[in-house]
Parts: structure tokens; C-alpha cells; sequence
């Protein structure tokens, strides 16, 4: 089906450009410095010291978004609503709604984290490395209730109206933060302790995060409203919606996190950190579908409620194409110089290169579907994405479990595929069931088949001449950037590539106004 571009489907590819930039730039930092943590582990540490670091990181992640318990979601939804309103009705309320019981069920995860310590660590680890485990949990533990209350405190910004707390904080200051005492403390102190490079600058996010939404609220008009809501009636509305996005939100970090900690369980702690040193490139490239999903969402909700399919389409298949067209050249540099990606973590990583072009793949799918759990999600089917995701999250547990021990570090990624697959082709089904939506636009077919023949013939050719190495990588990199750009070129009717011009030139002439 082709899609027609009309005016409005337009101002929406250019609104959504506008923000994809701009959220594309700090997720950049984001990954980039998450990345450079990586390295600085596994080269400080070796594979089983970073092992040990990254699944007790994983299992922390997973444990601080329990602890929110949806609330991050629901202060996003109730806030702008308390505002619209009425000046600052009920917004002390619900954040006092949404603040405190986080503060106690995370501090209270945090309290059975450290008591259970060691049973915890000789569940996912073996080894001599259960001691470094137990001791990385004792720490992180502490700071589980500073992590979930930062969260909801951040995203409570957003909901009274401004990104910038969450993109200066969560975005750019923690990952610099984490990244720079990764190298200070390990560069200076290789004994030192890798768990507080983690979890220190949450204890700075916290009190910024705290500041900056003390400072939002005090400029807010008081509110003389008499019919405000209890605290109980207001507690029940909240929860009622937040308790069902948290468990949402838990089942996506099992799925992106689980497999790290499984790993660990089921085969070795040094395992771990290979597979975990492997996956960070498909981290990184997930900032891509990241950066684009921030800004569809609200868009796609709009035009869904407007029931303006035709426009539905045209956003979707075009952040569809964008996310195929910068991503692909990354899955064919990992699936096909994986030796070489690897290598940037020391040589005791080798054996990740097999699961790095499994994960390649992975990649490759996770991109070309498109923000398909968007349309999903803002269509308000919000029982259909929990499913999937409930689905998807029992695929990843069943496949680990029985790949791991048999295959090692490559039934993980195996694994990994099975679920990006099931999560993606399952909303996939249920969008092109409802309304006829699917993310293969006009050029998306013909890109891929060009990127990935010329990429990889080119590739395969670069990597039979000069190997796997360094070297072929390089050549390659070169060669295919050209070869590729003229693909893009060929393509830039369809890739909407006008829209991203006349996106950054709008800024541009904003930005110019404003300084002038």
C-alpha cells in the first residue's frame, strides 16, 4: 500500500523529527557513556569480575522498577490532569500519592536485598565468584530506595510539563557520572569497589531530581479549591492505574535484563560478563528505536483517537523505514565483524563474537518492526501489550533455560532472538488485524534488499580478503559508508529525507529567533 504524504501526515513526520533529533543526541550520551562503563569493567575486571558487576547491575535494575511500582506511569498521567484542572489542584497531593509508598516498598525490597544477600548470590552465581556477588548485592541494596524514588520524582517533572530534569539527569548526568568513577576508581584503585561507580551518582540524581521539583511546584499559584479529592480517593485513582503499568514495566526489564542474571545462574559468572560485554552493541543500538519511540508515542496516540488511519500510517512507516535505514548498517558490522567489536573489551571476550552476530540478528528485527508496541500501547489496548509482553518474558525464561547449559553464552543469545521476535511479531499480527497497519512502506523493501545485498556482499568480500579483524572492519566501514550513502540516495524520496531538512532547519530559524 502506498502511502500518501498529505500536509498533516507532514507537520507530523516533522514534528516527530524534530523531537527524534533531538532525543537521538541524548541517548547518544546515554549509550555512549553506558557503553564506555562497559569497557572499563571488563577491561579492570576481567570477564568474571565484570561478570559478577553486570548481573548484580541487571538484577538492580530489574528490583528498582519493581520498587516504583508504576508510579513513574502514573504521575506522568495524573499530574498534567490535577493541572488542567485547576492551578496546582491536588498536585502536592498526588505527588505525596506517588512518592511515599515508593519510598517504603523499595526501601523494604532494599531491606530483604541485604538480609538475603547470600542466598541471592549463590542462586546466580557459582564459583569463587559468589563472595564478590554477595558483597556487590550488599551494596546496591542500600541505594534501591534512592533509584525508585529518583525515577518517580523525574517523571514527575515530566508530567508537570518540562523533559529537561529527565534528559539533563537520567540521560546525560548519570551516565557521565557512572562512566568517569568507572575510570577514576578503577584506573586509581583497581581493588576498589565497581558496585558504588554504579550507584553513587543515583544519590546525586536524587537530590537534583528532588531540587528541581521543589522548584517547579513553589511556582505554581496555590490552590484555593474546597473540593479537592481525599488522599484516599485520590491514592485509589492513581494506584488503580499505575500497579498495572508498573507490572508492565517489570516484565519489560525482565525481558531486557533477565538473561544476564540466567546466565550467570545456569552457566558461569564469567559467562555472564562475556555475554553481557556482547550485548552492550545492541544496547547502544537500541537508542535508535528509543529515541524514535519517545517522540511517536504522543503522536500516534492523537491521531489514533482522531481514527486518522491513513496518518497512522504514514508515522508509522516512515519512523519504520528511518530506524531500518540508520540501524542496518550497525546489525551488518556486528553480524559480520563481530571478532573485531568484541575485541574493544579485551581479549578474554572472544568467545562473545558467535553471540554478538546472533544478537546481530536480533537487532536487525527489533528495528525493522517499527514502534510497533507503540501503536499497540497508545491505541489504549493496554491488556493486549501486557499479554504480549507476559508471553514474551515466558519465551525468554524457557528458551534460556534450556539453551544455556546446553549451548553456553549462544543459547542466551539464542534466546534473546526467540523473544525479540515474539515481541515483536505478536503486536505486529494484532495492529494488522484491527486496523491494516504494518510497517512495510513504500521503499522499505527495496532499502533493505539494497543495504543488505550491497552491505553484505560487500562485507563478505572484505572479510575473505582480510579477515574478521581490525583491519577488514575498518575497510569495510569506508567502503560501505560509501556504498550505502548512494543507496540512501537512491532512496530519499521514500526515506522522507526532505522531512529531517526541513526539521533541522525549523530549529534552526527557532533557535536563531531565540537569539535574537
Amino acid at each position: 500500500m502506498t502511502v500518501q504524504v498529505d500536509g498533516s501526515s507532514r507537520r507530523d513526520l516533522v514534528s516527530i523529527a524534530r523531537g527524534g533529533i533531538i532525543n537521538l543526541l541524548a541517548g547518544v550520551c546515554y549509550a555512549v557513556c553506558g557503553f564506555g562503563f562497559a569497557i572499563v569493567l571488563a577491561r579492570g575486571l576481567g570477564a568474571t569480575g565484570a561478570g559478577a558487576a553486570f548481573e548484580v547491575i541487571a538484577l538492580y535494575i530489574i528490583l528498582s522498577i519493581v520498587g516504583e511500582a508504576g508510579a513513574s506511569y502514573g504521575a506522568v498521567r495524573a499530574l498534567p490532569r490535577a493541572l488542567a484542572a485547576g492551578p496546582s489542584r491536588d498536585v502536592w497531593r498526588i505527588l505525596v500519592v506517588a512518592v511515599v509508598p515508593v519510598v517504603v516498598f523499595s526501601a523494604l525490597i532494599g531491606v530483604v536485598l541485604f538480609l538475603e544477600a547470600g542466598t541471592v548470590a549463590r542462586l546466580i552465581s557459582q564459583g569463587s565468584s559468589t563472595d564478590l556477588v554477595h558483597h556487590y548485592l550488599l551494596v546496591v541494596a542500600l541505594f534501591l530506595p534512592v533509584e525508585s524514588t529518583s525515577m518517580v520524582i523525574l517523571r514527575s517533572t515530566q508530567g508537570l510539563g518540562t523533559m529537561i530534569p529527565v534528559a539533563v539527569v537520567e540521560n546525560i548526568g548519570k551516565p557521565v557520572a557512572r562512566f568517569a568513577l568507572a575510570l577514576l576508581f578503577l584506573g586509581l584503585f583497581p581493588e576498589s569497589d565497581a558496585a558504588f561507580a554504579w550507584v553513587l551518582p543515583s544519590v546525586v540524581g536524587l537530590v537534583v531530581a528532588a531540587w528541581w521539583l521543589t522548584r517547579i511546584t513553589l511556582g505554581l499559584p496555590p490552590s484555593h479549591s474546597r473540593d479537592a479529592m481525599t488522599v484516599w480517593s485520590t491514592a485509589v485513582q492513581f494506584w488503580r492505574f499505575a500497579l498495572f503499568q508498573g507490572l508492565a514495566a517489570v516484565l519489560q526489564a525482565g525481558i531486557l535484563w533477565l538473561d544476564v542474571v540466567l546466565v550467570g545462574a545456569l552457566a558461569s559468572t564469567e559467562a555472564a560478563g562475556i555475554y553481557t560485554a556482547s550485548s552492550r552493541y545492541v544496547a547502544a543500538g537500541s537508542v535508535i528505536l528509543t529515541a524514535v519511540i519517545f517522540v511517536v508515542s504522543p503522536r500516534i496516540s492523537l491521531l489514533l483517537a482522531l481514527r486518522e488511519f491513513d496518518r497512522v500510517r504514514a508515522v508509522y512507516q516512515t519512523a519504520s523505514i528511518w530506524l531500518l535505514s540508520l540501524g542496518l548498517p550497525l546489525c551488518m558490522a556486528l553480524g559480520l565483524f563481530a571478532p573485531a567489536m568484541i575485541h574493544v573489551f579485551g581479549s578474554q571476550f572472544a568467545s562473545g563474537s558467535t553471540a554478538l552476530e546472533i544478537l546481530a540478528v536480533a537487532m536487525l528485527v527489533n528495528l525493522a518492526s517499527g514502534p510497533v508496541m507503540v501503536v499497540l500501547l497508545m491505541s489504549g489496548r493496554g491488556g493486549l501489550v501486557l499479554l504480549d509482553n507476559v508471553i514474551a518474558l515466558a519465551v525468554n525464561i524457557v528458551a534460556n533455560v534450556l539453551l544455556i547449559p546446553r549451548l553456553g553464552i549462544d543459547g542466551a543469545a539464542l534466546a534473546w532472538t526467540t523473544t525479540i521476535l515474539t515481541i515483536n511479531l505478536l503486536p505486529l499480527f494484532q495492529i494488522r488485524r484491527m486496523w491494516g497497519l504494518q510497517p512495510f512502506g513504500p521503499g522499505f523493501w527495496s532499502l533493505g534488499f539494497v543495504g543488505i545485498v550491497s552491505l553484505g556482499l560487500l562485507g563478505l568480500g572484505v572479510r575473505a580478503a582480510l579477515g574478521p579483524g581490525l583491519l577488514g572492519l575498518v575497510v569495510f566501514l569506508v567502503a560501505g559508508s560509501a556504498v550505502y550513502l548512494l543507496a540512501v540516495r537512491r532512496f530519499r524520496t521514500e526515506l522522507q529525507v526532505g522531512v529531517l531538512r526541513e526539521a533541522v532547519r525549523r530549529r534552526r530559524g527557532a533557535a536563531a529567533g531565540a537569539a535574537g
